[in-house]
């Protein structure tokens, strides 16, 4: 029993490790989702701040715009625009 545990156990941490890195690196390439969903902008919302996101570095890619946008009512929401994501 001693000696199947110490066979055993580092192969499954190292599977376990292994299919967390996979998963990791190649979901991309299977998962896309696609969201559209409109701005909310009334007469009374102003924009505080705006600016354009781009890539963060080789693999984690990113880019569209932001707004900061403040509502009558005093909340104050991100929303993006054009927005991809990797």
């Amino acid at each position: 029993m001693g000696r199947f545990l110490k066979i055993a156990v580092p192969v499954f941490i190292l599977g376990w490790g292994f299919g967390m890195a996979f998963w990791y690196l190649a979901s991309p390439l299977w998962i896309d989702r696609v969201v559209d969903e409109t701005l909310v902008q009334g007469e009374t919302s102003e924009i505080i701040a705006s600016g354009t996101l781009s890539g963060v570095d080789a693999v984690h890619q990113g880019s569209g715009d932001i707004a900061l946008v403040r509502h009558a009512d005093g909340r104050v929401e991100l929303q993006f625009s054009n927005f991809e994501v990797t």
